[in-house]
């Protein structure tokens, strides 16, 4: 039975390290919105993308997913899964595959995170209105969704 790892939590919240981790321990594959909006050439979801570019990259992601799961191989979403429905999404495709899916929940403190994007070399930084907007909107896990909560 395959195996899915669905990341979620903000922005810098360490979900990229931990989805590294988890591939190397489990030889998972890794399926990264931030990196499939890269190979379209779309741009960086921190430099702020309309809703429509991340409805075609959320589907491009739950067919990569698909594939991987009816191969057999085991699949981290590496996403900020910032909305329910996102999750839901995610969780569909596992459950339509008979893959077992762990929702992992990075809650790492506001504190960190700002320590996090004031010292960011290696990648592009969020514009601080993107981050705004997505502190605003995104939806903690639900008591009902089982997520396991990551310090």
């Amino acid at each position: 039975m395959s195996r899915m790892w669905i990341l979620c939590g903000l922005s810098f919240s360490g979900k990229s390290t931990l989805a590294r981790k988890l591939a190397s321990e489990h030889g998972a594959a890794v399926v990264s919105l931030d990196a499939l909006n890269e190979e379209r050439g779309v741009g960086y979801g921190g430099d702020g993308l309309s809703g429509s570019v991340w409805g075609e990259t959320l589907d491009l992601a739950l067919e990569r997913i698909d594939d991987l799961l009816v191969s057999g191989r085991d699949v981290v979403v590496d996403d900020t899964s910032c909305y329910r429905w996102i999750r839901d999404r995610f969780r569909e495709v596992a459950e339509r595959r008979g893959a077992e899916v762990k929702l992992l929940f990075l809650d790492t403190p506001l504190a960190e995170i700002a320590r996090r994007r004031a010292e960011v070399t290696d990648r592009r930084g969020t514009t601080d209105a993107v981050f705004d907007e997505h502190l605003r909107t995104f939806e903690r896990p639900g008591e009902d969704e089982g997520a396991e909560v990551v310090p």
